[in-house]
């Protein structure tokens, strides 16, 4: 799957994400968990957003991406807004010649799109490897129950000035596994006429006991886990993991 296309157009549609909120969880878990922190790698960072008001906070912050073209818009918000971040252009799975960092976060369930058991143990074990004795991984996932009583066989959309899209979710075949087939309508100025994009996105849920037990026999311990930011609201549709090695 591409993002090129996706990465013009992301920032709008996330506009209502509670961002906030991740940030507030992150400062609050790191503060508990691993006060003297200083290093922090924000894996799948997307355009940026969470690592930029991270480095705000003081932190020196390392953005790590898939996506080119997500990274230049990153890049391109970062120097808008005079904040300086290294930026890194790698496959979750296969991270290397970075760190060691004190925190790692994979946010926004960037951890789903890793969609085969084998490599999602990869992806954690690697990022074991980049963190320093007593580091932090703080990482978010989409739960199964959203994946069968959300998502699966449904159908949203959203209309907008410039932009409007209609998603569809069907399972992918693998066990909680689902894809969402996205179709944009994305308004060109000159024309005045709506260019249609296409896009599938594979995302796969996974048992938080199977979870518990990789992370443990990597080396993690688990410190704190709730679910939608509040412990009393899980299980849930998101929950947040902690872990320290």
């Amino acid at each position: 799957m591409s993002y090129q296309r996706f990465a013009l157009v992301y920032d709008e549609l996330m506009e209502d994400v509670p961002y906030d909120h991740w940030l507030t969880h992150t400062i609050n878990q790191v503060n508990i968990y691993n006060e003297n922190a200083k290093t922090v790698a924000d894996i799948g960072c997307g355009t940026g957003t969470i690592a930029i008001e991270l480095a705000k906070k003081g932190y020196d912050v390392t953005a790590v991406d898939l996506s080119d073209d997500m990274l230049f818009i990153a890049s391109e918000k970062a120097q808008e807004q005079s904040v300086s971040l290294s930026l890194y252009q790698q496959d979750m799975r296969e991270l290397s010649d970075i760190g060691p960092f004190d925190v790692v976060t994979i946010f926004l369930d960037s951890l789903n799109y890793v969609t085969e058991k084998e490599e999602v143990i990869q992806t954690l074990q690697r990022v074991y490897d980049i963190l320093t004795p007593g580091g932090l991984l703080l990482f978010d996932m989409h739960t199964t129950f959203k994946v069968k009583e959300v998502f699966e066989n449904q159908s949203f959309s959203f209309a907008g000035d410039d932009i409007s899209y209609i998603w569809t979710s069907v399972p992918s075949g693998k066990e909680n596994g689902i894809y969402h087939d996205l179709d944009f309508f994305l308004l060109e100025e000159q024309s005045g006429l709506y260019e249609r994009f296409s896009e599938t996105h594979e995302q796969r849920a996974y048992e938080e006991e199977w979870m518990e037990e990789v992370l443990q026999e990597i080396g993690f311990s688990l410190v704190n886990k709730v679910g939608d930011f509040q412990a009393d609201d899980h299980p849930g549709e998101r929950v947040f993991y902690t872990v320290k090695k």
